[in-house]
């Protein structure tokens, strides 16, 4: 039986190694990520339906997303960030798009059933007026614009923190939670807007 010694990094260390020109050094770095943050990724993705397939494709499209940003300069590790946090968060995100570009190519989605009152709501205009309110909140997200919509689906749906996503997007946590104050007032405006009509 071969037995595999895992090298341990620091994570000034890991962002090094994965910047690095040697491929054996990016290897270990690739391999460290793998045997920490897989783990944890397929437990997650587990609870959310998703196939092992599905769950290999996403983990492996956000490591290498998350390595080509590292090489490109598009992420640089910033004095609280955990790099396994990070990828974390990419292979997510990786999942999710996934999954819902497939609802997308079958033709499911959430507006599709809409039109359906729960038989079970003891008040069913209520559940269809709670079925409007989702619509309308839905076309304003659209109509904010992609960052917003980025900002608010990355926070509220995803429930990526404040500072997850300073270090995905390359500010800080301070300004991000300035944008995400000033999205959420657009969305409001707009939800109240198109419900007084």
């Amino acid at each position: 039986m071969k037995i595999l010694f895992w090298k341990t990094f620091t994570q000034s260390e890991l962002y090094n190694a994965l910047r690095s020109d040697h491929e054996r050094e990016r290897g270990q770095a690739y391999d460290y990520l793998y045997k920490n943050v897989y783990p944890l990724f397929s437990g997650w993705a587990r609870k959310q339906g998703g196939t092992q397939e599905e769950m290999e494709d996403a983990f492996q499209d956000g490591l290498l997303s998350f390595m080509t940003d590292i090489r490109n300069g598009k992420y640089v590790l910033m004095e609280q960030a955990r790099i396994e946090s990070v990828v974390f968060n990419y292979t997510k995100r990786k999942f999710l798009n996934s999954v819902s570009r497939v609802h997308r190519n079958t033709g499911t989605s959430i507006e599709s059933f809409y039109h359906l009152i729960d038989p079970n709501a003891q008040n069913p205009l209520a559940a269809l007026e709670e079925k409007s309110v989702m619509w309308i909140v839905e076309r304003c997200l659209e109509a904010l614009g992609k960052k917003c919509r980025e900002i608010l689906t990355s926070f509220y749906i995803e429930e990526l923190s404040l500072r997850e996503m300073a270090e995905l997007s390359g500010s800080t946590e301070g300004s991000m939670k300035v944008e995400r104050f000033n999205c959420m007032k657009k969305l409001r405006t707009c939800v109240v807007s198109k419900m007084d009509r």
